[in-house]
């Protein structure tokens, strides 16, 4: 296929200079196929495939990624998603096979596109809730102090409650966790974690894991209803 510059160069070779194809082909190195097209047809040059376009191989993932850049923005700048480690976890938890190079356009297109705005989602009472920890400096005795954020916030009522915390170590976890579901009045049946060391005990296949039996035995005075 020849740009609109070769075209135009063509026909002004072959009608203002009263080259000959033959000519005109030697010159510009094109086939005598296309030198004539060129100079019978007027219009501008257009592409027309052999085959459809492959389907992309991000295409089923999209929506996965625009969940966690939308998570994202609830949390700590420190805390949020690079396009590396959304290609890590694609491959760890949905199999994707493609390249890194490939999620990391996406991830740039994505978030040109994200709302600012909250995205209604739709949850059954207890069904599911976030826990995850942030960073804040605070005056702690008249002096500046960096402490840990706990959040623990239901999916359904939205009810939550951040515990400052000296540390993000498994005790730190526990209390908040223990106060936020006296706080809440029950415990939900899941719990998101964005790969929080304290609350994972050993990753098994996908996205199955193994939690401390410290943290499932906390929960258990807790089950009920949201």
């Amino acid at each position: 296929m020849i740009t609109v510059d070769q075209k135009e160069i063509i026909r002004r070779e072959y009608f203002l200079n009263r080259k000959s194809m033959r000519e005109i082909a030697k010159e510009l190195h094109h086939g005598r196929a296309t030198i004539r097209k060129a100079i019978y047809d007027a219009g501008i040059p257009t592409y027309t495939r052999s085959a459809p376009a492959p389907k992309r191989s991000i295409g089923p993932f999209v929506e996965v990624i625009q969940q966690w850049l939308q998570e994202d923005k609830r949390r700590p700048a420190k805390q949020r998603h690079t396009a590396k480690r959304i290609y890590a976890r694609l491959q760890a938890e949905y199999g994707y096979q493609g390249s890194d190079r490939t999620v990391r356009r996406e991830v740039n297109r994505l978030r040109g596109k994200i709302p600012e705005s909250h995205v209604p989602q739709t949850y059954q009472p207890a069904d599911g809730g976030t826990f995850d920890f942030g960073e804040a400096h605070v005056l702690l005795g008249g002096r500046e102090t960096k402490v840990h954020l706990g959040y623990l916030r239901l999916d359904y009522s939205s009810k939550y409650l951040v515990v400052a915390l000296p540390t993000e170590r498994q005790e730190a976890l526990f209390e908040c966790h223990l106060r936020g579901f006296i706080h809440l009045g029950g415990v939900p049946r899941r719990i998101r974690y964005d790969n929080l060391s304290p609350a994972v005990h050993t990753i098994l296949i996908g996205k199955v894991i193994e939690e401390p039996a410290t943290l499932v035995s906390c929960m258990l005075p807790f089950r009920s209803q949201e």
